[in-house]
């Protein structure tokens, strides 16, 4: 749906070789989505936007990351 648009990744914080970089970025509860601006650099405040809608269907995340 957003293919070319947006970059979709995912890191699995219960991995021990993840740990390092969920101590970094903060997470502490999972699963947590989370939209880095292309724009944002490593000083931007704030560096990304939580998703805090329930509704995960393809639509509405869309939705959210073009906004």
């Amino acid at each position: 749906m957003l293919d070319g648009v947006v970059k979709v990744g995912a890191v699995d914080c219960a991995k021990s070789d993840h740990a390092s970089l969920c101590r970094k970025l903060l997470i502490d509860s999972y699963p947590e989505i989370r939209l880095f601006p292309a724009k944002a650099d490593k000083d931007s405040n704030p560096l990304y936007e939580s998703y805090n809608g329930w509704n995960r269907q393809a639509h509405a995340m869309a939705a959210w990351a073009m906004e």
